[in-house]
């Protein structure tokens, strides 16, 4: 369904739409109805499990790296079963989603025209192996492309999206300061000031080696069993992570 949902976002930023909605929750808690009802939202809903589905990092993916505003860019293919978007956004910073919708992989040669100055950050979601995280974080870029006039190659494997952008900053957000854990209703809570990034998107928390949560508030309720030094780290827009 992933792939399903991803073709149909490429399909109307290329025909010109100003926007796109999908359903975050389910109509029903999943513990309503266990079957085929209820599993079109993009997290559960039920008692004890709010997790993203599957399909929900393939839609984030898209969210983020072809944002607006932007100009659509005009993108042609020789083979019809990859399914192609390009946009531009207002500081020039250049977005290419390409999804493969035949079974096997496909090598792929994406050209410009001319050379682009900033490499590309590469992403893959294929919905056979999901980058599943109990926070619903996004993992990182699994590569860079430089872009010379001739453009880059890649391989892109069957029933698969790969997603390039230029649309990043290098620089890792500030480490958050101040961070401290203190009694409050008999739990513990972790807080922290807030880092003066612009970019900040949000915040995870460690106790130990353990994440044991991701947030866009300034404190934490840390969950019972966790043990070990608690530290945060900030994530900004281009998922950049403080040290």
């Amino acid at each position: 369904m992933a792939i399903q949902v991803a073709e149909a976002v490429l399909a109307g930023i290329n025909g010109g739409i100003d926007g796109i909605g999908y359903w975050t929750f389910s109509d029903f808690p999943d513990n309503v109805e266990k079957e085929y009802t209820n599993k079109w939202g993009a997290m559960r809903w039920s008692d004890d499990d709010h997790s993203a589905r599957d399909l929900y990092y393939g839609v984030a993916l898209l969210t983020r790296n072809l944002r607006g505003p932007s100009a659509v860019l005009k993108s042609t293919g020789s083979d019809g079963l990859l399914r192609i978007t390009s946009v531009r956004q207002q500081d020039g910073a250049l977005s290419i989603a390409v999804l493969n919708r035949r079974a096997k992989a496909v090598p792929v040669r994406i050209g410009l025209g001319t050379a682009v100055e900033r490499p590309f950050r590469r992403f893959h979601f294929d919905p056979a192996h999901p980058p599943r995280h109990p926070f619903a974080d996004l993992p990182p870029a699994d590569g860079l492309k430089p872009c010379p006039a001739e453009g880059f190659t890649d391989e892109i494997p069957g029933m698969s999206l790969a997603v390039y952008t230029t649309d990043y900053e290098d620089m890792a957000p500030s480490t958050p300061a101040g961070v401290t854990v203190a009694q409050r209703d008999g739990h513990r809570v972790a807080s922290w000031q807030a880092v003066p990034d612009k970019d900040l998107c949000y915040y995870r928390v460690f106790c130990g080696d353990r994440q044991v949560g991701s947030t866009i508030a300034t404190e934490l309720v840390l969950p019972a069993d966790a043990n070990g030094p608690t530290t945060v780290r900030a994530v900004d827009d281009s998922g950049n992570v403080s040290p």
